[in-house]
């Protein structure tokens, strides 16, 4: 099911602040709880003996060394105030 943003922009915008607070440790817990059972999921995945293309070897670099935060970006696109 797909929620669009304008929507959840639009109720937070009306929430006092510390309810806006809660929401976004919810969402932090929602995303780290999803994050968590991803890993998990890809630790019991039972490893291939096929080489990796080249194209794959850069995309898992490129995931490595990826330093974004999401929760972050929607803290400052919101105008909550981050850590």
């Amino acid at each position: 099911m797909s929620i669009p943003q304008e929507k959840i922009f639009e109720l937070l915008k009306k929430l006092p602040d510390e309810d806006k607070k809660e929401v976004l440790n919810f969402m932090e817990y929602l995303y780290e709880k999803r994050k968590k059972a991803l890993k998990e999921f890809l630790e019991s995945v039972p490893e291939e003996d096929e080489e990796l293309s080249p194209d794959e070897i850069e995309a898992l670099r490129h995931a490595e060394n990826d330093t974004s935060e999401p929760m972050e970006k929607v803290a400052r696109e919101l105008d909550f105030k981050w850590k």
